[in-house]
């Protein structure tokens, strides 16, 4: 079902209406994402368009039925698809595997003929060369939603993937042909890459033709994952649309825009809809992000401490009545322990002091439990520092990591779920000199509530297809 008004907690947040700010917002934003990598975003006004296509354009199909149109709110737009190197800042900052680096069938990467599913395929590995400007690919719908989790996280504003309808209204940018700039094969070719011009590989971003807003590749390169459900469009108007289930009569999929290199000039019009699993990992698959126009504090949840567990009964039988050849012995023994204990004390405090003359090396480093992860907080004179910890699962299951810091004050570990203990063990500067933290060895924090799977981005997260159900997915169709 197409929703007219978005009831979606973090959506609701990104179509804020501007009246909220105090002044129009820029044109464009940079979003910094720490080691010198920042993230473009461009303004795109509200509006009311046709989305879909006439049944006489070249290259029509039948789930593009026109139907008018009207986004109520101004959001901003990613310049470009997520970079390779913009992913990695996430993966660097938070230790997060995608869903092709946990199991062992890998992702779809390309042969050389086709998309060949393997083990060493990820979005490391995508079959061909690539640099830090090359659109990430092998991504899944999640993947996608765990980076725009840590946007929201670590730079206080909600992001999220565009809605289908959002995305074809960036793309037109108040065009009305198939295309954004032209009509022809050979006017496709000049706004972006598909298998006629980009020898079998992705190419680096911002190298076409941009559109009326600014916008570059968003025909070819890379499709890129929308927030919806793929169902039949209505004839009915409709207002800030999204599709929140799937198509009860079709497999579910999520929709996907632009077309690909992997694809002919047809795939990367403006109303040419595609759709794959969400699982889903190839090499001509990637995304976009889009985020609200005003920067808002994101809350950091306070969770309450799982209650003391009960005391359990003493089922110890009850000593029989002790003689008094058996009282003076227990005299002489406690005597005893009580000498060996003094000596303890004594040794610790020596020890004490003497670790007190030296200066210490102690760091003022906390955590705190998040939905899907937590946060860590550190001094910033300790950016490119490496924190180790573990962490307990809801099935009791630990894991261990490790994580680079890069400088905030705060830094979000994503885990996929809500722990439910944590340790942080130790922190390690750049200078490679061990440090203790001051979280102590054996101290775990936890929490007693866990955030639903469903609940972590404001969006609904797909079903995460481990390695035991994947079994490969074809090209966007």
């Amino acid at each position: 079902m197409i929703l007219r008004h978005v009831s979606l907690p973090l959506l609701a947040v990104v179509w804020l209406a501007p009246a909220m700010a105090l002044a129009d917002p820029p044109a464009t934003l940079d979003v910094d994402l720490g080691g010198g990598t920042k993230l473009a975003l461009v303004l795109v006004p509200a509006g009311s368009f046709t989305e879909g296509s006439p049944p006489a354009e070249l290259g029509h199909v039948d789930d593009e039925r026109a139907h008018r149109v009207t986004l109520g709110n101004d959001v901003y737009f990613g310049k470009f698809p997520v970079t390779r190197g913009q992913f990695a800042r996430f993966v660097t900052a938070t230790g997060y595997k995608t869903e092709a680096e946990k199991g062992t069938s890998g992702g779809s990467g390309w042969d050389g003929t086709a998309l060949v599913q393997r083990r060493d395929f990820t979005w490391k590995s995508p079959g061909f060369a690539q640099t830090d400007d090359h659109p990430v690919t092998i991504v899944t719908y999640d993947d996608a939603l765990a980076f725009t989790g840590w946007l929201t996280r670590t730079a206080g504003r909600a992001f999220t993937l565009p809605t289908e309808a959002q995305w074809e209204h960036a793309y037109r940018a108040g065009t009305t042909g198939a295309y954004y700039a032209g009509t022809t094969d050979a006017d496709a070719l000049a706004l972006g890459w598909f298998k006629p011009n980009s020898g079998n590989s992705t190419h680096p971003v911002a190298q076409k033709k941009a559109n009326a807003l600014g916008l570059q590749d968003l025909g070819g390169n890379v499709y890129e994952w929308c927030l919806d459900w793929y169902a039949p469009y209505g004839d009915a108007a409709v207002v800030d649309p999204v599709q929140t289930t799937p198509d009860a009569s079709d497999k579910p999929r999520r929709v996907l825009r632009g077309g690909s290199w992997l694809k002919d000039v047809k795939s990367g019009r403006a109303a040419a809809r595609y759709r794959n699993a969400p699982g889903s990992r190839n090499a001509d698959n990637g995304f976009r992000v889009v985020a609200a126009t005003s920067a808002t504090a994101v809350a950091i949840p306070v969770l309450p401490p799982l209650p003391s567990p009960a005391p359990l009964p003493d089922t110890r039988p009850t000593p029989a009545p002790a003689s008094s050849s058996d009282a003076v012995i227990g005299s002489v023994f406690f005597a005893g322990c009580l000498g060996t204990m003094a000596l303890c004390v004594w040794l610790i405090i020596a020890i004490f002091r003497s670790k007190k003359a030296a200066p210490t090396s102690r760091v003022p480093l906390k955590h705190r439990i998040g939905g899907d992860g937590f946060w860590i907080d550190a001094p910033g004179n300790f950016a490119g520092s490496f924190v180790t910890y573990h962490y307990s699962d809801t099935s009791g299951q630990r894991h261990n990591g490790q994580v680079r810091l890069d400088g905030a004050p705060s830094q979000y570990v994503y885990t996929g779920h809500a722990p439910m203990a944590i340790l942080v063990l130790d922190l390690v500067p750049s200078s490679g000199v061990s440090v203790a933290s001051s979280s102590r060895p054996g101290t775990w924090s936890s929490q007693s509530v866990r955030q639903p799977d469903q609940q972590r981005y404001g969006a609904v997260s797909s079903q995460n297809n481990d390695d035991s159900t994947f079994r490969g997915y074809p090209s966007a169709y």
